[in-house]
């Protein structure tokens, strides 16, 4: 039970995620390779606070949330000139930069040991130190950050961000501050993603370095691609599935325990190349935002110059 249950929250985390790393991947076409960094950055901001600051850990959340926010606002302030290679370089970057900062700065992280011993939150009388009740606050939680999510995907911001991913000039041209777009969407997924580490941090009660190097930012982008860029219920099912089978491997008979991180490298590599070569669009493409069938007093334009004064006549 203990295992199911540890599974359910960590695909409950790995979720927000990889659903924030897809509204700046597929919907707003910023691609950032730092995500895993980010979590521990939010993970350790949190786990800080519970352990010396005397916050309860769900508090300690929303103040790593705004760690990583102000992180992803500054790195996307500093890097606004770059073009779209430079740019994402400077991701990857940065992910080792965090990376290092967790590893080495004893005197704060204590470097590859980690910290130990994180205690989970208890909110108003109430107490979630168990491994049950701790679930129920990370299901609540993620549910009300994967909802707010999916209700950015269908509105019109973030309608605004498919423009500017598809043409920054052309939606500059209509009056979009694309600059403040770019700012607006960063610190939601760098919000989101603080968040969720300090959940991981919760669930593990304990956080070292090696949580958060570069293959776990690789794994959030496997779960976009496969799902399906811009569509962040396609995330979800990339997440659950993926998620079970990596577990899974884990319950191998006789598969040695040395063994069982190299094959979990080696499923994700060949989902990523079997995703490239035969569905690079993922399992579920982007989805239009408005639907035709809302919109039915709207006709298409005659060719030419027609638009200007005639509608297209019925067939």
């Amino acid at each position: 039970m203990r295992f199911l249950l540890t599974t359910v929250m960590l695909i409950e985390i790995y979720a927000i995620v990889s659903m924030a790393l897809n509204l700046l991947l597929g919907v707003a076409g910023r691609y950032s390779a730092y995500e895993a960094a980010m979590m521990g950055v939010g993970a350790y901001t949190a786990s800080l606070l519970a352990l010396n600051a005397g916050f309860d850990l769900y508090t300690a959340c929303f103040v790593a949330a705004l760690a990583a926010a102000a992180l992803a606002v500054i790195f996307q302030v500093m890097v606004r000139h770059m073009d779209f290679f430079t740019f994402n370089v400077s991701s990857f970057a940065l992910q080792m930069v965090l990376y290092e900062t967790l590893l080495k700065w004893r005197d704060l992280t204590e470097g590859s040991v980690g910290l130990f011993g994180i205690p989970r939150p208890e909110i108003f009388g109430v107490s979630f130190t168990t491994l049950n009740s701790y679930m129920i606050l990370t299901t609540v939680s993620a549910a009300a950050i994967i909802g707010f999510l999916l209700y950015l995907e269908r509105s019109q911001y973030a309608l605004a961000l498919r423009g500017m991913r598809d043409g920054e000039k052309s939606i500059e041209s209509l009056g979009k501050n694309t600059f403040l777009l770019k700012i607006s969407v960063f610190a939601i997924a760098g919000a989101a993603t603080g968040f969720a580490g300090g959940l991981l941090a919760g669930l593990t009660r304990s956080v070292h370095p090696s949580m958060f190097y570069i293959y776990l930012s690789i794994v959030f982008t496997i779960f976009v691609v496969g799902g399906g860029r811009g569509n962040l219920l396609g995330t979800i099912v990339a997440v659950v599935l993926l998620t079970v089978v990596e577990q899974a491997i884990t319950l191998i008979p006789g598969l040695p325990v040395s063994q069982i991180g190299a094959l979990q490298r080696v499923m994700y590599g060949a989902i990523l190349v079997g995703i490239v070569m035969w569905r690079p669009a993922g399992l579920f493409p982007e989805r239009p935002i408005f639907r035709r069938s809302k919109y039915k007093t709207i006709q298409a334009a005659e060719d030419g110059l027609a638009f200007l004064g005639q509608k297209k006549s019925e067939v």
